[in-house]
């Protein structure tokens, strides 16, 4: 519940009386959506109510809080809701069983500007306008001024292979390794593994520990490969450079193994390349 309209994006007459906790009842006056922003997110409140008489604005706690949020109590700042980054959400004081949010850190915005648009155009990877609009409904992204960035028109455009496409079971099998990662897993993990039947396009993925552990994991993928398909692998494709050589016992005579380096690009498109790879990684426990 707000006792401000101009906070409102929308909002529609209403006339009827709110019933509070301690048994009064107070007039509302209208019903919308408001938008709050609080300094590491905005909240899309819909369903609220306009009550002009109150004394403060009343928003519930479930509302703002979301799976391993955690609320934090202070001799100095006895309230702090935060996200699991341990970054504050809001923060303010408790009172008579309610938190009472400090309104100078926290204001309330009936729309949001033309800058902010392009702050979100630019958090959410420089999206089109119609993705843009279908990532922010509740914007007003028609009279939103800005050139068609670069990034824009490499998100559109397709990263063209020129590698020959298979026409038969294990014609090509594609190994790739990444890693290191800079921050392992809980249980250590710091290399992905990744192998592609070229044909079928099954993707086996393993979570390797140390770079020494890829002849032994690979194993299995090319072996299922041979027993399922009982045919021959013809070539296998890898990035791995020297680590191909070291699934040679598994390989019949007939195999040939092809070396292909990573690909050159701009610095932009492999970041773009990067953040793809992340994306699509299952996340190991």
């Amino acid at each position: 519940m707000f006792n401000n309209p101009e906070i409102f994006t929308n909002r529609t007459q209403l006339t009827q009386k709110i019933e509070l906790a301690n048994g009064s009842t107070i007039q509302a006056s209208g019903t919308g959506t408001v938008q709050i922003k609080l300094p590491h997110c905005i909240l899309n409140l819909s369903n609220c109510l306009l009550v002009k008489n109150l004394s403060y604005n009343l928003i519930s706690l479930g509302t703002i809080m979301k799976p391993n949020y955690k609320s934090l109590t202070h001799d100095k700042n006895p309230f702090e809701l935060v996200d699991p980054n341990n970054d504050i959400i809001p923060n303010g004081t408790f009172t008579s069983g309610n938190f009472e949010v400090t309104i100078e850190q926290n204001q309330a915005l009936a729309t949001i500007t033309n800058h902010n648009i392009l702050n979100l155009h630019q958090a959410a990877r420089h999206p089109s306008r119609g993705y843009l609009g279908k990532l922010f409904p509740t914007l007003t992204t028609t009279n939103l001024q800005y050139p068609t960035c670069n990034l824009c028109k490499i998100n559109k455009l397709l990263l063209k292979g020129t590698f020959p496409t298979p026409q038969r079971k294990l014609q090509f099998i594609h190994t790739d390794l990444f890693g290191p990662i800079k921050t392992p897993s809980n249980s250590g993990y710091k290399y992905c593994l990744r192998v592609v039947n070229g044909y079928s396009r099954y993707v086996w993925t393993t979570y390797l520990k140390s770079k020494s552990e890829t002849s032994f994991h690979i194993q299995k993928p090319i072996k299922y490969n041979k027993t399922q398909c009982k045919e021959k692998i013809t070539n296998l494709v890898s990035t791995m450079g020297a680590n191909s050589k070291t699934t040679s016992s598994l390989l019949s005579s007939n195999t040939k193994v092809i070396h292909t380096p990573p690909p050159l690009h701009t610095p932009l498109c492999q970041k773009r390349e990067l953040d793809h790879h992340h994306q699509n990684q299952m996340s190991p426990k």
